[in-house]
């Protein structure tokens, strides 16, 4: 990733790059599997965050979520 990164912020830079890809491929309904029991409750906005560099990450991962018409994220093991 060319920074130090912890375990979850390698993680919404992941799910970043695929919103950015699905933006740019005008992607109309996505489905987002994750292996972060933690990840896909946040961006559903069933959790919560109180560190703010992640509560920063999970603001851009909402900002492109918005911009999709459907979608879903789920937690697989």
């Amino acid at each position: 990733m060319g920074f130090p990164a912890s375990h979850s912020e390698a993680k919404y830079e992941a799910l970043l790059d695929g919103l950015h890809l699905a933006k740019e491929l005008s992607i109309k309904r996505l489905a987002i599997y994750s292996n972060s029991q933690l990840i896909a409750n946040q961006a559903l906005g069933e959790y919560m965050e109180k560190y703010l560099r992640i509560i920063q990450y999970l603001d851009k991962v909402q900002e492109l979520l918005k911009a999709l018409p459907t979608y879903t994220i789920q937690q697989v093991p």
